[in-house]
């Protein structure tokens, strides 16, 4: 797309369960230290994704919403039971809609709708694991109010600093008929359709 990869660290992994899973083989994942070189433009919709020209990037057309970036990685604001204020991190690598780390939802049990519901598996880049199925009763993010949200609870990932309003992570489940730009630089993002 125009862009270099991203000097940094470059992780081998064993992506043959992930192909297997979704029945296409996978070479490698493209983070987001690499696609916030540039604008970059993902339809999921219609399975585009577009790297746009930093110098002539034109903004799409709508009021952009703060990205937060916590170790290059993408974070949007939501707003859960239209009363509490959360930073969810954007994963276009996660196949659910939301995903509320276990002592985030230890803290505010009354985010939750429905008493924990099942347990899942799931498998995915970094391994397979055991995850709590529930749902959130009142979801606004990405420019979008929504219902009754299915959710899936897990611990969070080790990190060496945690913004204090980070919840989870918002994936596909919530942005398979978007438009999202990005322009990590700018710290915006704009949503569309």
């Amino acid at each position: 797309g125009g862009i270099d990869l991203v000097a940094a660290p470059t992780v081998a992994i064993d992506l043959a369960e992930v192909s297997a899973s979704i029945g296409s083989a996978i070479t490698g994942v493209i983070g987001f230290p690499t696609l916030g070189a540039a604008p970059v433009t993902i339809d999921f919709a219609e399975a585009t994704l577009v790297v746009h020209d930093a110098r002539r990037f034109t903004a799409p057309v709508g009021a952009p919403a703060e990205i937060l970036r916590v170790n290059q990685v993408p974070y949007v604001e939501a707003r859960l039971e239209d009363a509490l204020d959360v930073w969810l991190q954007l994963d276009t690598g996660s196949l659910f809609a939301v995903t509320l780390w276990r002592d985030f939802v230890q803290a505010h049990a009354d985010v939750l709708a429905a008493p924990r519901k099942r347990w899942v598996a799931t498998s995915g880049v970094g391994g397979g694991t055991q995850l709590v199925e529930s749902e959130i009763g009142v979801l606004r993010v990405l420019g979008r109010d929504a219902a009754h949200v299915p959710v899936i609870i897990q611990d969070a990932p080790p990190q060496p600093w945690r913004h204090p309003r980070i919840a989870g992570r918002a994936g596909l489940g919530l942005l398979k008929d978007r438009r999202i730009t990005l322009h990590q630089r700018m710290r915006r993002i704009w949503i569309e359709r």
